[in-house]
């Protein structure tokens, strides 16, 4: 998962790299960017905790918690920040992504902390969520793509 995560974070950079002029004008390209990007590095950080030996449930599920909470607090700020702004990509922010993100987030940390009570409960719940994570950050990262490609299509119009 580790290396999935990576490859597709990798991707997204190249995105933003190919497509920076619309994500600096765009505040919603912007937000879903740094969403996107922030919760493939959750993935790749958890996973690489979870290889690392000799941990217990303790240990594991609390960075597990932390650095969700941390990719939590990040997600929300950058839709926070976007708050009343115009989306001129077309492609606004929906209420059901918005809420299907946040209980990745939040699946993954409640997970985390029944893992630190040493259920195998929670690291089964924890590790669900975070598989539903990949395929919402997976169609975020989709989202990106089309909101840059419809802002350069809008550009070439008004030229």
């Amino acid at each position: 998962m580790a290396h999935a995560s990576a490859v597709l974070a990798g991707l997204v950079f190249v995105a933003l790299e190919l497509n920076s002029a619309s994500f600096f004008k765009d505040a919603t390209q912007r937000t879903r960017a740094i969403g996107t990007m922030t919760g493939f590095m959750v993935i790749l950080l958890v996973s690489g905790l979870a290889l690392m030996g000799e941990q217990t449930d303790l240990t594991l599920g609390g960075g597990w918690a932390l650095v969700a909470g941390i990719g939590l607090v990040i997600y929300l700020r950058g839709l926070f920040d976007n708050e009343g702004t115009k989306e001129p990509s077309g492609i606004g922010v929906n209420k059901r992504r918005v809420t299907l993100g946040i209980l990745t987030y939040l699946g993954q940390i409640g997970g985390a902390l029944l893992l630190m009570t040493g259920s195998e409960l929670g690291l089964y719940l924890a590790a669900s969520f975070m598989l539903l994570s990949i395929v919402y950050l997976v169609s975020g990262a989709w989202l990106l793509f089309v909101g840059s490609s419809m802002h350069k299509h809008n550009q070439s119009d008004e030229s």
